[in-house]
């Protein structure tokens, strides 16, 4: 962390690396956990929503405000590349 972004008169807190790279490695496992969870509740009804925007004659419109919002964006990216990638 550069001093520069501190408010003036903070100090850089006393975290060394290992405990930063164990936190880092904890994180990743816990989220990784999550993502494994959600394998068996992929089921017909995904398969149902992935067949109606294959289907779609237009445009898929995605939103969401806020942290939703984010993920919307992220959501209609992957779209865009996926079905540009599939297309003939």
């Amino acid at each position: 962390m550069h001093s520069s972004i501190l408010p003036t008169g903070q100090r850089e807190p006393e975290v060394g690396d290992e405990r930063l790279l164990e936190r880092a490695r904890d994180v990743l496992r816990i989220e990784a956990q999550a993502v494994l969870e959600l394998v068996d509740t992929i089921d017909g009804d995904f398969a149902r929503a992935c067949r109606l925007i294959l289907a779609c004659q237009g445009r898929v419109v995605v939103s969401g405000i806020g942290k939703s919002g984010h993920v919307a964006r992220k959501i209609a990216a992957t779209l865009a590349f996926e079905l540009a990638r599939s297309l003939p």
